[in-house]
């Protein structure tokens, strides 16, 4: 079929219609917007997977099919594109090459136009007549079917378009896309049809649609006063206005100089900034995952929890994070109320030292050490009493004090301000003050003075 209706040439003049940014220059201004865009996709798709309330949300459910295609297309046509900037013609050069890139090309433009028009409307369906959706059926009928009925319109026009043309396209292996070669738009009523059904109805249903969204969805907090209900639907309403912007920012100039085009006026009208507009087109595709990310309030969590761990990752608990024990530590001194020393190994990781605290005019010193979570700072460092191992209940194996109800809920509202000098001046320090009186009444810790009475002693006599 292809050999007989279509056919190729290869041209080695240089091409009169190019923009003038380099074809290296935008091989690379769309290779480091690609591979973030790819990797940020693979990460809506994983936490779509795992995460308990994104994948049942029927809110979600239509993004994530234009995620899922905007994906195919990142790794097909885009990837090409950046092939063809680097060689400088298309490879491998043949008609069935031409044939699937041209295909996916329109078939991802219009899918991804009408599917969006859908997501406007149906997010009418989704915070103001839920009743529509209330049964099983119902939920088919007006969730489902469109989805699927989109999809099939948008293959089948495609295939019909590309594949099964009446006429016979030629593919020029110098100019991108193969020269964008359907014969079948030479044909003015298929042209129109194009033109109106796909690319304005579905532009003028996004803004239409976008903006009655978002009066309704204000008239509606104002009038319902229902907070709970508010803060669904502006996550909801927040996600498919972010998805609009981008897209009317994007194809939105495209689409209206066709409709011109379309009115009479010569094709040379702006035919510069066609060339401009179809480049840029590619950031639509590339700027969409991210969009999706920030517009998800459970995806902005989760990349606030790897940005955290990042950071922890990275964080050197050297010279600089030493400075406020440090500081701490000289103002105890300057007030007369120095309790404890400490010192580290090189990188900061592991500490160790003396606290002391005094009860009835004598000194009880015990030695202390710790580590740096590797979670820090979000997680406290667990500071250690070995001499006082298994001598209180209120404290875990291995000599650890027990923290967890009157220190660690303050360092979690307080991250990553607290550090280590918190963690000796809010935890260690009334452990010590709570805990060694009672040990002392009940005779648990015995003070040694200049010389050790017995076993249990773990304190040493003030010179």
């Amino acid at each position: 079929m292809l050999s007989e209706d279509n056919s190729s040439y290869e041209d080695t003049t240089v091409l009169l219609f190019e923009i003038a940014i380099p074809r290296l220059l935008r091989f690379w201004i769309i290779l480091l917007f690609c591979i973030p865009s790819i990797i940020c996709s693979l990460f809506i798709f994983y936490h779509f997977i795992v995460h308990p309330t994104l994948r049942p949300a029927l809110h979600n459910h239509v993004i994530a099919v234009l995620l899922f295609i905007n994906f195919i297309f990142q790794l097909t046509s885009i990837l090409w594109s950046l092939n063809y900037y680097r060689l400088g013609n298309i490879w491998p050069k043949n008609s069935f090459f031409c044939v699937t890139w041209t295909f996916i090309d329109e078939a991802f433009y219009i899918t991804t136009a009408i599917l969006f028009a859908w997501a406007t409307i149906e997010r009418h369906i989704l915070i103001f007549h839920d009743h529509l959706l209330s049964t099983k059926y119902k939920l088919i009928f007006f969730h489902y079917l469109p989805v699927a009925i989109i999809l099939l319109y948008c293959i089948c026009y495609s295939i019909i378009i590309v594949i099964f043309p009446p006429c016979e396209n030629t593919y020029d292996y110098n100019q991108i896309t193969c020269g964008n070669p359907i014969c079948f738009y030479d044909i003015p009523s298929v042209a129109m049809w194009d033109v109106i059904v796909n690319d304005i109805i579905p532009t003028i249903v996004i803004i239409f649609c976008s903006i009655a969204l978002l009066f309704r969805v204000f008239y509606q907090k104002y009038r319902i006063h229902q907070q709970i209900r508010w803060r669904h639907h502006r996550k909801i309403t927040i996600q498919v206005l972010s998805i609009s912007v981008l897209y009317l920012f994007i194809y939105i100039p495209n689409v209206l100089l066709e409709f011109i085009h379309l009115c009479g006026i010569s094709e040379e009208v702006g035919a510069d900034f066609t060339l401009y507009a179809e480049f840029f087109e590619n950031y639509g595709n590339l700027l969409l995952p991210f969009v999706c990310t920030i517009s998800m309030p459970e995806l902005r969590k989760q990349i606030k929890k790897i940005v955290q761990y990042c950071r922890r990752q990275t964080r050197v608990v050297g010279p600089q994070r030493l400075a406020l024990p440090r500081h701490y530590v000289k103002n105890n001194k300057e007030a007369d109320n120095d309790w404890f020393r400490l010192e580290s190994n090189q990188d900061g990781t592991r500490w160790w030292g003396k606290a002391w605290t005094i009860q009835d005019m004598l000194r009880y010193e015990f030695d202390i050490e710790f580590d740096i979570p590797v979670t820090y700072p979000m997680t406290a460092p667990e500071i250690a009493i070995p001499d006082l191992d298994g001598k209180t209940a209120k404290m875990y194996r291995g000599g650890k004090i027990c923290m967890t109800d009157h220190f660690q809920p303050l360092w979690a509202r307080n991250v990553p301000r607290f550090g280590i000098a918190h963690a000796l001046a809010l935890g260690l320090g009334p452990w010590l003050a709570v805990e060694i009186p009672d040990l002392i009444a009940r005779g648990v810790v015995v003070h040694k003075e200049r010389t050790t009475t017995n076993g249990d002693s773990a304190a040493s006599s003030t010179k």
